[in-house]
């Protein structure tokens, strides 16, 4: 990935390409190694909806636009590499529905 990001070739990282872990932040802090962690988050955002052909519906938020995404409490590009690696969001939305949301448990 480090020669083809320095010589501006478009391309996307997703759990697909290269084949990895499903969990999107794992990958994210791999490709730390080839590029910056901003950059990273590009390629598995808007350059893969560029390459699907799905650059007006995904991969950027505004209306009419599929509601997929996450919400963290902390910011993403602060984070150290191994928070990365355990980082599990705690709202997880799919087409604009909650597919995920993490509840606390009290135990009794």
């Amino acid at each position: 990935f480090r020669s083809i990001a320095e010589k501006n070739i478009p391309f996307s990282i997703s759990s697909d390409a290269p084949v990895e872990t499903m969990n999107p932040f794992v990958i994210l802090s791999h490709a730390e190694a080839f590029m910056s962690r901003k950059k990273a988050f590009y390629a598995m955002t808007v350059a893969g909806a560029n390459q699907s052909a799905f650059y007006r519906c995904k991969g950027v938020i505004e209306a009419g636009a599929y509601a997929d995404g996450f919400f963290l409490p902390y910011d993403l590009f602060h984070l150290s590499t191994e928070e990365l690696d355990k980082l599990v969001p705690p709202i997880v939305l799919s087409n604009g529905e909650f597919i995920y949301t993490k509840t606390e448990r009290v135990s009794i």
